[in-house]
């Protein structure tokens, strides 16, 4: 299953730090804040959250140029701009992490608004309340599916969710 796992401090003076302070503008009060880097796993690429000292807020950068998976021969610049355009679509249709900045010099890096929250597998364990989360979900994708319709092939679309997963390298039972 998912997790993270601290792995580094950024303090004042590392570049890609002083890059997301200066696109979260006025959202990082101490503009002089350490930020610590979480790494989370598993993904197709490198994904970390940076949490920022005093400041209760973190943020989460996708590398597009650090795959993880099989799949390695792809453009990362057009993958981390087709996703950033995608999501900013997206937020206007429904409720999602906010898309805040991409930059081609830090591997690609795409970054969002990280939002605490209870992950969907640690509610299929205790299975409370899961109906009704469950279909809030599906109300969503409806929602999402109405204001996003286009031609549908199922083959490719479960083509692409079985690359996707084999690229996770996970084990059977996670898969």
């Amino acid at each position: 299953m998912l997790s993270e796992r601290r792995v580094d401090i950024l303090r004042p003076g590392n570049v890609f730090r002083d890059w997301l302070i200066h696109v979260l503008g006025d959202k990082i009060e101490n503009k002089s804040c350490d930020a610590a880097v979480f790494l989370i796993g598993p993904a197709s690429h490198t994904v970390c959250r940076y949490e920022f000292s005093g400041e209760r807020y973190s943020v989460v950068a996708k590398f597009y140029a650090e795959p993880t998976g099989r799949r390695k021969d792809y453009d990362p610049v057009r993958s981390m701009e087709s996703e950033f355009e995608t999501l900013k679509e997206i937020e206007r249709i429904i409720d999602i992490p906010k898309p805040i900045a991409m930059q081609k010099r830090f591997n690609c890096a795409l970054v969002m608004e990280y939002v605490r929250g209870k992950p969907l597998y640690k509610y299929m364990k205790t299975e409370k309340d899961l109906y009704d989360k469950l279909t809030l979900v599906a109300h969503t994708l409806r929602r999402l599916h109405d204001h996003t319709r286009s031609h549908y092939r199922k083959q490719d679309e479960f083509g692409h969710f079985h690359k996707v997963l084999d690229q996770l390298r996970l084990n059977h039972s996670a898969r």
